[in-house]
């Protein structure tokens, strides 16, 4: 039974099977809040599904702040990475990549941009049964800014087929490279870059309006706010694949034409990619350096196309068709958004690892910044040293160097001065009168004089 001024977590379990947790509070005398198992039946079922909705609950709030943690982490890591990469295509690009160093710029502008986007908007990916829904979190609380966020995450496909058919042209028919630096051209790519973004966006908002989704709606209102202790009821995409066991002709055809975007772009850029592979081999016995080059760049591109099929191609693809196709599991799509977060992170990691000049030039960089600044103060210049001295030291008599008795000291004393002061004014002599017979002759003449 509840105690006076308990706050207890009490399960009610509601008509459609789906159970949450109703914090319940009784005023009165304050006291450390005891777990009660207290149900409107006490049935022993009912208890035991409590209990296992209580552990959930805590796993998921451990969840949650990990979520938190990844997002962040990765969200400023990829923004400084794409900022220093920025850096080093605009200071240490080589010659050979031409205009290829601007899709560069472009695909780094879009990364950051992704980075800050994410942190913006601070999407979710949630499923309950087979609903399958995205949310963001901001303070504009409407759907249109989630769907302008899937759509955003699609852009990276489509600017990989251009790198690849840019790295196929360079190869194959370097004659119609000039293209990239044509308005005209760069706005055709443009056109259909922007065209992709808005099908996207189109298709996400289509499969919300015009559905009676009023019920999964409420599901998943509850459910985010079960997991992240947030009521968001408006900036929702939902895809209910089969409302009361029924397909929807809508979103079998939006399901399909999404599917078809994202095969297209990665069987393109895979066409592409053998192509260029296949013209380098024919041009290896032509021009080995030439084809040892373009090898090099088309496997950094490879490696650079790997990371976006990795970190956003195949949560997309999974998160879209598993429940349409009735297979079970939420993993994937409670992962999905940190999983974003590592696109822009690894790909600015890899086109740095991979081009030698953007490495050494930042390693560059940071040398310099832990180079202590030089000091102001003056250091006296040194005398040169004159290479006759030693030499004339072996000839010097050595009466005047070794004292032999006593009462000479004071004389040896003052000959050692006069050697010293003579071998500091022969360091200013010009070079015509450091003559060694000229020097130990004003040395014996001098020294002799006081004896």
């Amino acid at each position: 039974m509840i105690q006076m001024g308990d706050t207890r977590p009490v399960a009610q379990a509601d008509g459609r099977g789906f159970s949450k947790l109703v914090m319940e509070e009784s005023g009165g005398e304050s006291r450390p809040p005891v777990v009660s198992t207290r149900m409107e039946n006490r049935h022993p079922v009912a208890v035991i599904h409590w209990e296992a909705s209580y552990l959930t609950a805590l796993q998921m709030s451990a969840f949650t702040r990990t979520v938190e943690v990844v997002e962040i982490v990765n969200s400023v890591a990829g923004i400084v990475l794409n900022a220093l990469l920025l850096i080093a295509i605009g200071r240490f690009s080589p010659n050979y990549l031409g205009t290829y160093k601007y899709l560069l710029t472009i695909f780094a502008f879009l990364d950051g941009y992704l980075a800050i986007i994410h942190v913006i908007v601070h999407p979710r990916v949630l499923r309950v049964g087979n609903i399958h829904s995205v949310v963001s979190d901001t303070i504009i609380d409407d759907r249109k800014v989630t769907a302008f966020w899937i759509g955003c995450q699609s852009m990276p496909f489509t600017l990989l087929v251009i790198h690849f058919l840019y790295r196929y042209w360079s190869v194959r028919r370097p004659h119609l490279i000039v293209l990239f630096s044509k308005k005209f051209f760069v706005s055709l790519l443009v056109f259909v870059t922007l065209g992709v973004l808005v099908s996207w966006i189109s298709m996400c908002l289509l499969s919300t309006s015009g559905h009676d989704n009023k019920v999964a709606l409420e599901i998943m209102i509850a459910e985010y706010e079960s997991k992240y202790g947030k009521r968001i009821e408006n900036a929702w995409i939902l895809m209910e694949h089969w409302h009361d066991n029924q397909f929807d002709i809508i979103l079998i055809a939006i399901t399909l034409v999404m599917n078809a975007i994202m095969l297209c772009s990665v069987a393109l850029s895979s066409l592409f990619a053998i192509l260029t592979f296949r013209s380098i081999r024919s041009l290896y016995k032509t021009s080995f350096q030439f084809s040892k080059l373009q090898k090099q760049l088309l496997f950094a591109l490879c490696a650079q196309s790997a990371i976006p099929i990795l970190f956003v191609y195949w949560p997309y693809l999974i998160c879209i068709n598993a429940p349409f196709l009735h297979i079970s599991g939420t993993v994937f799509h409670d992962i999905c958004s940190p999983v974003f977060t590592f696109f822009p992170v690894w790909d600015a990691v890899i086109v740095i690892c991979l081009f030698s000049d953007f490495r050494k030039g930042l390693f560059g960089i940071v040398r310099q910044l832990n180079v202590v600044a030089p000091t102001t103060q003056v250091t006296p210049v040194t005398q040169p040293q004159i290479s006759v001295i030693p030499s004339m030291i072996k000839i010097i008599p050595l009466r005047f160097l070794i004292p032999t008795k006593p009462e000479n000291n004071e004389k040896n004393v003052k000959a050692m001065a006069k050697i010293n002061k003579l071998f500091n004014t022969t360091a200013a002599v010009p070079s015509v009168h450091t003559n060694p017979r000229w020097i130990l002759s004003a040395m014996v003449s001098d020294l002799s004089g006081d004896e």
